[in-house]
């Protein structure tokens, strides 16, 4: 029998045949004229134009499973064209037909997603995580595995990270006696001070300052200040074992036993702020990060008012912070308590030499306790360089001091 090829007059459209070509295997002899299945439709929302659609077949089969396939024209061959020829046999004509070729998927009914979900490319990073993941050097599998970790703590993962933290970080707040927590703008961080004060002296009081409580733990330790010798302040000056300026006043103890008492316990005071003053942040990983020799009572003391605890990692590790507002306030204390010691008539140059801070800096702070700071054309007179004077006038807000660096900071009281 001889076929003869018959194309379509011009202006004629011909019919469109749909043809299925089946991703795992293909139909039996037969089964076509027993196949049901649907064919649909839809407006394309992620096209521009308004004329195009998305056409969807959709093939049951038993057993809960069923065929979707998508037209050509959403696959990466939309820019070829189909064509079906179909021979008469009875006449020998071959009649050519446009066809939308379908290219079917196997899924199932009870899915949650009626229509078959192909998957979306891959960007060039994930590409390339993958590529890491199964030929990668040990070193590009361990950052694909971090990165691949970071990204799930979302969702639940992350609020229940964020509710183990909080209350870690609620069950600190039973370590100190005190609350832990760094003084905002609104409260000061000068020390306590009585503005309506008879005399410069009760200003700034130890009882006030230090509280009873410290000064009566701090007896102990203050004895060997009580009872020095000249033999023993010769020896700690030569093996430098205290700071000058508590060296200095050593030298000039009350015969009075209360008042030397008091000057002895405000001595082993300040040598406890001094040495807190000139820690460094790796001194604070340590658990017990201030001398066993200190008084329980005091380290609790210092440590819960001139420090902060924070949850640093996943294990939830406490971590112990010495923020700059809170080194400040300790260096306001260091030198209420030299005010005390002195009766707030004073030459700070020792402490200046033992703080290792700018005499510019330093003046700066006693200014911020009231005290007047003399100018060294009358320090060479002889008159003291900081006298507290009545009636007290604290200042607000000092002014920037240029730091290291060309950084300004304000100290805000």
């Amino acid at each position: 029998m001889e076929a003869r090829l018959v194309r379509p007059q011009a202006g004629k459209p011909s019919t469109k045949i749909i043809a299925a070509k089946f991703e795992h295997g293909h139909l039996k002899k037969g089964m076509f004229k027993k196949l049901h299945y649907s064919y649909r439709e839809m407006a394309d929302r992620d096209s521009q134009s308004r004329e195009a659609t998305q056409k969807i077949l959709t093939i049951p089969a038993k057993e809960k499973l069923s065929y979707v396939g998508h037209s050509n024209s959403k696959t990466e061959d939309s820019a070829s064209k189909y064509y079906l020829g179909c021979l008469d046999t009875r006449t020998g004509k071959l009649t050519i037909h446009d066809a939308e070729m379908f290219h079917m998927k196997p899924t199932f009914e009870d899915s949650k997603k009626e229509e078959l979900v192909f998957d979306t490319p891959l960007s060039f990073v994930q590409q390339n995580d993958r590529l890491n993941a199964a030929f990668g050097s040990t070193k590009k599998k361990r950052a694909v595995k971090a990165k691949q970790k970071f990204n799930e703590l979302t969702g639940e993962a992350f609020n229940t990270s964020m509710d183990n933290a909080i209350g870690h970080a609620v069950t600190q707040s039973d370590v100190l006696d005190s609350p832990v927590a760094i003084p905002s703008s609104s409260e000061t961080i000068l020390p306590p001070y009585d503005r309506n004060a008879d005399c410069p002296e009760n200003v700034y009081t130890a009882d006030a300052v230090i509280t009873p409580q410290l000064l009566t733990a701090l007896k102990s330790p203050a004895e060997k200040f009580f009872t020095r010798t000249q033999a023993q302040l010769a020896e700690w000056t030569d093996t430098k074992e205290y700071p000058w300026y508590i060296l200095e006043q050593l030298k000039v103890m009350p015969s009075d036993d209360g008042r030397r008492w008091q000057k002895a316990k405000c001595l082993v005071y300040l040598q406890y702020l001094l040495t807190l003053y000139k820690y460094k942040p790796a001194n604070f990983k340590k658990h017990n990060c201030l001398p066993a020799e200190w008084p329980e009572v005091v380290k609790k003391q210092l440590l819960s008012q001139f420090t902060t605890m924070s949850v640093g990692n996943k294990a939830q590790k406490a971590t112990r912070y010495f923020p700059a507002r809170l080194k400040d306030k300790l260096l306001l204390y260091i030198l209420a308590v030299s005010l005390i010691i002195e009766h707030a008539r004073l030459d700070p140059s020792l402490l200046v030499q033992d703080l290792a801070v700018a005499d510019r800096r330093v003046s700066q702070f006693y200014r911020a306790l009231g005290c007047a700071v003399a100018t060294q054309k009358k320090k060479e007179q002889g008159e003291p360089l900081v006298v507290l004077k009545l009636p007290l006038k604290l200042p607000t807000e000092s002014k920037p001091v240029t730091r290291r660096g060309g950084r300004k900071r304000n100290l805000k009281l």
